[in-house]
């Protein structure tokens, strides 16, 4: 768990609450009741309700030759989710096309998979050229090259590609319960995308993309000058990843920005990021007290 320093900017909104439901019997995996020690009464635990911006479930299948059967990773976001533990994130339908593809599935157990373009998804959503890295337990890491065809959807879609060692591989994915692109706003115009990197591991580096849209007018605060020393993104309406919100602060005392950024149940915290003024908005980097790696973009 990151550390939980949450904005205690006014206004500031993070959209991740359920509240009560009846007890019934849905798809969505309900808690076991537990009974009280000192009563008989039974305490039923709400449906977890997946933050902003993340899909209910993302299942990705996996054949290639000489293989028996097709790997299976499904991963949903059942119980209370993390930057780099247990998640299932789809960008190609929480962004609504306005991100690369990034499908990301990481469970307790230690298997993670994540599908990427290098580029924004073209118009229409054709062919996408980009990556595919599946890790096991107690099985060969997999790394492809791959050309993703989205469906007509734009919920699932079908990739095939090449592995370093050479083997042929093709496989389908499907991402459920997402935002669906009818519900994109007219002004939204404005887009921050972010890129966090954990390298403090042996044997994996490991990466989420995130980002939101939201109107120019609230994303990109300007003064007469030109410039802002101080930007905050205020609830979200179109998170992609779970990345929720976002307070980047100038300290004129110290002569250094610092920032904060909501993603799902964490709280990314630096200190110290660099950022740089561009005429249609901002691109910043910096060091978490984690050390996770952060570097990003917002345009206007």
């Amino acid at each position: 768990m990151r550390p939980a320093s949450l904005f205690l900017a006014s206004g500031l909104i993070v959209a991740i609450g359920c509240g009560p439901t009846p007890e019934v019997t849905t798809e969505t995996t309900v808690r076991a009741a537990r009974t009280l020690s000192e009563t008989t009464t039974t305490e039923t635990v709400p449906p977890f309700n997946p933050p902003a911006g993340l899909v209910e479930a993302v299942t990705i299948s996996i054949a290639g030759d000489g293989r028996d059967r097709a790997d299976v990773i499904a991963v949903a976001n059942e119980d209370e989710v993390g930057l780099f533990t247990s998640i299932a994130s789809c960008s190609l339908v929480e962004g609504s096309g306005w991100f690369p593809l990034e499908i990301v599935a990481a469970d307790r157990t230690g298997s993670f998979l994540r599908l990427w373009s290098h580029t924004y998804t073209p118009e229409g959503l054709g062919a996408i050229e980009g990556e595919l890295i599946v890790r096991r337990p107690g099985r060969v890491s997999l790394a492809a090259a791959v050309t993703v065809f989205v469906g007509d959807g734009e919920t699932s879609g079908s990739f095939t590609g090449t592995t370093d060692d050479g083997e042929t591989i093709s496989g389908e994915f499907e991402c459920r319960g997402s935002l669906s692109t009818s519900e994109a706003e007219e002004h939204a115009d404005a887009e921050l995308s972010i890129r966090v990197v954990d390298n403090d591991r042996v044997d994996e580096q490991r990466i989420r993309r995130l980002g939101f849209r939201a109107s120019s007018t609230q994303a990109c605060p300007t003064s007469s000058e030109g410039t802002s020393k101080r930007w905050q993104i205020i609830d979200a309406e179109h998170p992609v990843g779970g990345l929720t919100a976002v307070r980047l602060l100038f300290n004129s005392a110290t002569n250094q920005w610092s920032g904060e950024f909501q993603v799902a149940q964490d709280v990314v915290v630096v200190e110290q990021l660099v950022v740089a003024e561009m005429p249609n908005g901002i691109v910043l980097s910096g060091v978490s007290t984690d050390g996770l790696s952060v570097d990003g973009a917002l345009s206007c």
